[in-house]
């Protein structure tokens, strides 16, 4: 769960520079899509209908580990 945590900490920071009108940096910017494609993975673990990443993408063992401790079953 502590990579979960992490991806919510850094979802809630970003919603944070953008809420608060914090410039939009590279840096920023490379972080939002890093966190894109962490969330995809996630919640194609949760949704099955999700189609955002292509045939034979290896999943990351921690994230699939958070999905089946939260009850999502292959």
């Amino acid at each position: 769960m502590n990579k979960l945590e992490a991806i919510l900490k850094r979802a809630q920071s970003l919603t944070s520079t953008i809420s608060n009108g914090e410039k939009v940096t590279q840096e920023v910017r490379d972080q939002a899509t890093e966190l894109d494609a962490e969330l995809n993975e996630l919640i194609g673990w949760f949704d099955p209908n999700w189609t955002s990443y292509e045939q034979g993408y290896e999943y990351d063992p921690e994230l699939i580990d958070i999905a089946m401790q939260m009850g999502v079953t292959e």
